[in-house]
Formats: C-alpha cells, structure tokens, sequence
C-alpha cells in the first residue's frame, strides 16, 4: 500500500499532473447514473477536481469528499463550490455510515487499499436501496511496458502497480458483497514528449508509490530511453484500467 505522504508531496502539483486520473474520469463519467441523486460520497476525492464535475452533475446532491492526504484536502478546500461540501480525512475505510448514500464514486484510488473486501463491505453498507458504487481502479498491467524494458536492460525494477490486485480478484471480491455487479476492462495508451516527462507524469500522481523509484544513474536512464526508440518508436505508456458499477 502507497504511504500517504507520497500524496501529501503532490498535492499542489496534482491537479495538473494527474494526467491518467483525468483520463480515466472522463470515461468514468459515463457510467455514472442519470437520475438523481440526494446523497454522494467521493472516496479518494484527492484536490477535489472531480467533485467539482460531480457538482454540477447533480445539483440536487449533498456531497462528501474523503481522502486519507490532508494536504489534498486543504488544496480541495480552496476550490469554489456552488454549494458546501463535507471533506473527511480518513482511510477508505473511514467513510461515515450515519449517512446513506444514493451514489458512491471512486475514480483511480482503490487499487492502493490495503484490505479491498472490507472497504467493499462498507461501501455496501454505506448505500441506500437504489445506491450505487461506481469506480475505476488501475490494474497490475499499468506501466508494464517500462517495467520489461527495464529488465531487458539487466535492471531488476519493480513499478508498484504490478503489486495491485488482478481483474478477476477485484470481480471475485465484488460478487461476494453485491448482488449486481457490471465491470469494464479498457486500456489507456499515452505518448509523451520524452522519458522525463514520462517519470514525473508518474512520480507527480502518486501511481509510482512511496519508495519506488529506481536509483538511475544517466548512462542507465540515457540506454532506457534509446531502447524506448528502438521497440515502440516514442515514449508511450500504458494505463489498464477496471470501470464498474456496483449495487444491491
């Protein structure tokens, strides 16, 4: 699990380096439910920029933001709000059940729980009769391509994300605790200008983890990035992402 402090040293760059959590939210969006919504609770809300789409998405809602960084929490309370917003700092775990919500989102946060089941447990719990959980989530095949090509280069490299859990273990846990669950596997391709943009697209949103980055000499850093070249012609990446709608 990523140490929170790797969140707390990105919180005022984070809104403009969380290039994949962007992404993923903009596809995140069309699951979301039409009707409305009296209650919602954004777990993970990070700085805030979604709850800020959510908003005006559901005028009707009162909202509520969690996340367990308190310097995300004090950049999202600098934002204005049409209305009040009740920001939590907390684990996942920590949502408040003295509330029922209609719906609960999560967009590109759960894949670092600790404990997956008992935060989708409480989630169930969390939900009112016609709630629904709606998420995205990275799997373990994000960044794949940079871990091999480390390797290749003799460096025995460990990206974070290939500790997180796997699709089917994600869905296994999910059937356990809801009765209707609908899940989407998508890949997010994304070229960038050169590898240094690349590592601090990946340092600056929290997806490398607390003690995860290599110690790269430049003669190491200079070699992966000619290897870049020669196999994929550009710096690219790649972001594997688990969309789902949960209720019931």
């Amino acid at each position: 699990m990523v140490h929170v402090g790797s969140f707390d040293r990105a919180a005022r760059s984070y809104e403009q380096a969380s290039y994949w959590q962007q992404q993923v939210f903009d596809k995140l969006k069309s699951f979301l439910p039409k009707g409305p919504v009296s209650a919602l609770l954004d777990v993970g809300c990070g700085v805030a920029a979604q709850l800020q789409v959510l908003e005006e998405l559901y005028p009707e809602a009162a909202l509520w933001g969690l996340d367990r960084s308190s310097m995300m929490l004090e950049e999202a309370k600098k934002k204005l709000f049409k209305r009040p917003i009740s920001f939590i700092c907390d684990d996942f775990l920590g949502i408040p059940l003295d509330v029922t919500y209609d719906l609960i989102v999560s967009n590109a946060a759960l894949h670092w729980s600790a404990d997956i089941l008992s935060l989708y447990q409480r989630f169930q719990l969390g939900l009112s009769d016609k709630g629904s959980f709606v998420f995205s989530l990275f799997l373990p095949e994000t960044f794949e391509e940079l871990q091999k090509l480390c390797q290749a280069l003799g460096k025995e490299v460990r990206i974070p994300s290939a500790s997180f859990l796997t699709a089917e273990q994600h869905i296994g846990y999910l059937k356990q605790v809801f009765s209707d669950v609908y899940v989407q596997r998508l890949e997010l391709r994304s070229v960038f200008n050169s590898l240094k943009d690349l590592m601090l697209r990946i340092r600056y949103t929290g997806l490398q983890g607390e003690g995860g980055r290599p110690f790269w000499t430049p003669g190491f850093y200079k070699a992966l990035e000619a290897l870049y070249m020669e196999r994929y012609g550009g710096i690219w990446a790649k972001a594997s992402v688990l969309y789902g709608v949960a209720s019931g």
